[in-house]
């Protein structure tokens, strides 16, 4: 599996079968959407303008609603927050659990994290000033104790948004001064680590 961030809420999850975009963007905050093509893109519906899903080429399947999907081999249940518009995501693929999470709120009620599971890879936001800042991000991944961190919407490099830097975020989670990867590859389950909780700093691919 592979994982790149695209900037402000963009991720793309590549799996051996399959690519998923989630959040494509209209041009703005600085960053310019680059050329993208999968089986599926997912619109969460939680922020204006991360719903440019024509941008993506190959005849995607669209999914912009709460509920259970399957679609070339990745699983997907999508959820909706009970505080906050637009919803949240578990995602498997490749024998790997990702969860997808943004603007769910200050704290995950129980029922949200017995919903959410084990989790491989957690990817959210750590970059705003008032829902999703960073104390708040570091809550919610001590909740959910994935073996592996992807901080996104933060202040990288181009970024107009207004957002923070990650630094607060990595320095809660003890992984201050981390380098940032272009993507993020994971081989197999097996390769993560077990004993610890890693984080992966990334750089935004834009166009």
């Amino acid at each position: 599996m592979e994982i790149t961030w695209h900037g402000n809420s963009c991720v793309s999850i590549k799996s051996k079968d399959a690519t998923a975009v989630i959040n494509p963007y209209k041009d703005g905050q600085g960053f310019k959407l680059p050329e993208l093509k999968a089986n599926l893109v997912i619109v969460t519906n939680t922020q204006e303008g991360n719903d440019n899903a024509e941008a993506v080429k190959g005849e995607p399947k669209l999914i912009d609603w709460p509920g259970e999907y399957e679609v070339s081999g990745i699983v997907l249940n999508a959820m909706r927050s009970p505080e906050t518009k637009g919803f949240f995501f578990t995602l498997v693929a490749d024998n790997l659990r990702v969860c997808y999470l943004e603007n769910v709120g200050k704290k995950l009620e129980e029922d949200m994290v017995d919903k959410i599971g084990d989790i491989d890879v957690l990817i959210l936001p750590v970059g705003g000033k008032e829902e999703m800042d960073a104390k708040t991000a570091h809550e919610i991944a001590e909740t959910i104790e994935p073996r592996c961190i992807i901080p996104i919407y933060f202040d990288a490099n181009g970024s107009t948004a207004g957002l923070t830097s990650p630094d607060e975020f990595l320095k809660l989670v003890g992984a201050a001064g981390i380098a940032s990867l272009d993507k993020y590859s994971i081989a197999s389950r097996s390769s993560l680590k077990e004993d610890t909780t890693e984080c992966i700093l990334l750089e935004p691919q834009v166009g």
